[in-house]
């Protein structure tokens, strides 16, 4: 008897920028689900498809994955309330068609934003499975919803609170962000890392040098502190790649402006996910000035290509050492470093990582070896398929 596999549709609205190599428009994120979907369908435990908030040309296939899109709505902050809900509403009609289109089993998605809600509202109309997979810490707790991701938006944060409570499964990446969302939303959350195909060949200590950020502009990434970890080490080359974001193009200017007067920095508005990648196999350190993060998938691409992490706040559960002034001469190796916001320390362990080889080769070495245990595809991919073999009966 032939088995029956489960089919996924995968949702993600800026897919198609990362799939069509523009540069523009998408994150690590993006790069992570299109690695787990490549990994799936190779494995043949599970048929996947994306949908994609574009305009897709017809019986699109990249890499034997069925690709489909439908443009989300331009709506801007001058049309009313009653206008935004119609076009929810119309939009989720539209998802909706699309998905009897593909016969699926489960639906599989992530972010809140607008087309999150048109797609629970198509899920459960056509009462299909929705899995939802939280991101940022953000998500996690409803002040910081309303602040960080809905712009003050008390309607969004109370429709996305009715989604996550009726999601048939609510993923997460960290142990902290399990507990927040039992805490704040009474939901049972299941830990599944992020997937992360590893390198084959890990660079050697010669061809690399300087610090590495990467990132999109926006308030949350801080990417004015990398301004500072520059100018506070003349002497380190840096590299930062800070993809646009069109609601953020005040802040995308004034860093550009005051990057392209540092001497020992270069800037560059955003890469080919390609060109990203290639970068990590250069670089010394990578930088994170982020506020509050998931489990970046900044922070695994580099661990993954030996560069150790350096972190002003963010520490996912535990991974980073926590360090002071005091401590950055005569620490301990660890795949990261968290400065508990010190911009000075940061500075002073970055310098270190770039001068000391011993030192540096020993955080690389214990960097993959963490994601070899907990990102790789032959660890995370098979917890994907019992999770929607489940879903899909």
């Amino acid at each position: 008897m032939q088995k029956t596999l489960p089919r996924v549709l995968f949702y993600s609205a800026r897919m198609w920028s990362l799939l069509n190599n523009s540069g523009e428009g998408f994150g690590g994120g993006e790069t992570e689900m299109w690695t787990m979907m490549r990994g799936l369908a190779d494995r043949g435990e599970v048929c996947v498809s994306l949908l994609t908030a574009a305009d897709v040309p017809a019986e699109t296939v990249i890499e034997n994955i069925p690709v489909a899109g439908i443009p989300s709505p331009r709506l801007t902050d001058r049309d009313s309330r009653l206008v935004r809900i119609a076009a929810l509403i119309s939009y989720a009609f539209g998802i909706g068609r699309r998905i009897q289109q593909s016969r699926v089993d489960v639906i599989f998605m992530k972010l809140p934003s607008f087309e999150m809600f048109a797609v629970a509202v198509a899920g459960w109309i056509l009462r299909k499975p929705v899995v939802f997979r939280g991101v940022s810490n953000w998500e996690t707790d409803e002040k910081n919803l309303a602040e960080q991701i809905f712009h003050g938006s008390r309607l969004k944060v109370r429709l996305f609170r009715f989604c996550l409570r009726r999601f048939n499964r609510v993923l997460c990446q960290t142990q902290h962000q399990r507990s927040e969302l039992n805490r704040n939303f009474g939901v049972e959350a299941v830990l599944i890392p992020n997937v992360h195909a590893l390198p084959d060949v890990i660079t050697s200590i010669s061809a690399r040098q300087g610090v590495l950020w990467v990132g999109r502009a926006h308030p949350g990434k801080q990417p004015q502190a990398f301004l500072q970890l520059a100018d506070a080490n003349w002497d380190v080359a840096h590299t930062m790649i800070m993809a646009p974001a069109p609601e953020y193009s005040a802040l995308s200017a004034e860093v550009a402006n005051a990057a392209s007067i540092q001497t020992n920095l270069q800037f560059q508005p955003g890469l080919p996910s390609g060109e990203v990648l290639k970068l990590y196999e250069l670089t010394r350190v990578l930088a994170l000035t982020s506020e509050a993060e998931g489990f970046s998938n900044v922070v695994i691409e580099a661990l993954k290509n030996g560069v150790p992490v350096v972190s002003l706040f963010w520490n996912p559960d535990g991974l980073f050492l926590p360090i002071g002034e005091s401590d950055v001469s005569d620490c301990a190796a660890a795949p990261g470093f968290v400065t508990n916001g010190s911009v000075g320390v940061a500075a002073l362990m970055m310098k270190r990582l770039n001068q000391d080889d011993i030192f540096w080769k020993a955080c690389s070495d214990m960097a993959t070896d963490y994601v070899r245990k907990t990102h790789s595809p032959d660890v995370v991919l098979p917890q994907y398929e019992a999770l929607f073999a489940g879903v899909a009966r």
